[in-house]
């Protein structure tokens, strides 16, 4: 609530440690670059009413965030949240790398590789995630889908202290908190609705 994203209680494990900053400046430098590119496009977008996306990369999906971030009156605010539910759609959604897995890829500082890689094998070629971008007079709706099985969304709506020495693990309560007045999954899983109300 006071909008930290990570922290450690003592004692603490050194590669949690440097897992953990290098996550967060990571991020960080992901969501200056972000910023960057916001202003220069958010009044063309004031003019969208509807806006359908297919998605397979990582550079696609911070990309894609931004651009639509512009649809709403506080792009800065909904960029970070709709970035991490797009990254969601493709890591765990498409290429099924499950929460442990990304743990362990963030502490080896291997997750950007292993998603390039899991993204060419033959099984994920033709996947894709979808945004879907609807604005009417009083909000504007994000729908988020991908191909993959769904999961437990449940766990991951609050901030859980359990899992506060964890890289990862963050991004769909912060979404839901800090980012956007609604975050509701569908089905499996596989399909997650955030509204942004314009007034």
């Amino acid at each position: 609530e006071a909008g930290a994203r990570y922290y450690l209680t003592k004692p603490y494990e050194p590669d949690a440690l440097l897992a953990i900053v290098k996550s967060a400046l990571d991020e960080a430098r992901r969501n200056n670059e972000i910023q960057v590119q916001v202003e220069g496009m958010r009044r063309a977008m004031c003019a969208l009413t509807h806006a359908e996306f297919e998605f397979t990369t990582l550079e696609q999906a911070t990309q894609l965030s931004t651009l639509a971030s512009l649809a709403s009156p506080q792009p800065e605010n909904i960029v970070m949240g709709l970035s991490e539910l797009l990254i969601n759609a493709i890591e765990h959604g498409n290429l099924g790398i499950s929460y442990a897995e990304k743990s362990q890829l963030r502490i080896e500082d291997r997750w950007q590789q292993e998603v390039e890689r899991r993204l060419l094998l033959p099984e994920n070629v033709g996947k894709r995630a979808r945004l879907s971008v609807v604005r009417s007079a009083h909000d504007v709706t994000y729908t988020v889908s991908d191909q993959g099985m769904g999961f437990d969304y449940t766990r991951y709506l609050d901030f859980d202290p359990e899992r506060a020495f964890d890289p990862n693990g963050r991004g769909i309560a912060m979404a839901r908190q800090l980012c956007f007045q609604r975050l509701e999954y569908a089905g499996c899983g596989n399909m997650v609705m955030a509204t942004v109300e314009l007034s």
